[in-house]
């Protein structure tokens, strides 16, 4: 599977079967100033079609990913987009924390695709 410098490797070349795959995405989503709900959740459809070829792979996806930054009033729980994902026909389990136990036993309790 050696490539040239030129080139890169796609979801295509690689054998995902059982893998756990970290998957980053930037669902950044715009919100609502007053209620902080989303307004539109254009780019957690696009990273849906990434999600769906990885699970299709077999893969143990993990979704790592944040809404706002620290300090700024967009800064908000995954909760929601997690709901969004949901909605989209995905098992999700949401896990609002980044490190710890808690992080570790969701990983290893991940199902193939």
């Amino acid at each position: 599977m050696r490539k040239a410098l030129n080139e890169f490797l796609t979801l295509d070349d690689l054998n995902l079967n059982g893998k756990t795959v970290f998957l980053r995405v930037d669902i950044n989503c715009p919100l609502n100033p007053e209620t902080k709900k989303i307004i539109d959740d254009f780019r957690i459809k696009a990273s849906a079609l990434t999600l769906k070829e990885l699970i299709e792979k077999g893969a143990k996806p993990i979704v790592l990913a944040h809404q706002g930054r620290p300090g700024d009033w967009d800064f908000i729980s995954l909760r929601e987009h997690a709901e969004k994902f949901k909605e989209l026909g995905f098992k999700i389990k949401f896990i609002d924390e980044v490190y710890g136990d808690k992080v570790l036993n969701g990983i290893k309790s991940l199902k193939q695709g």
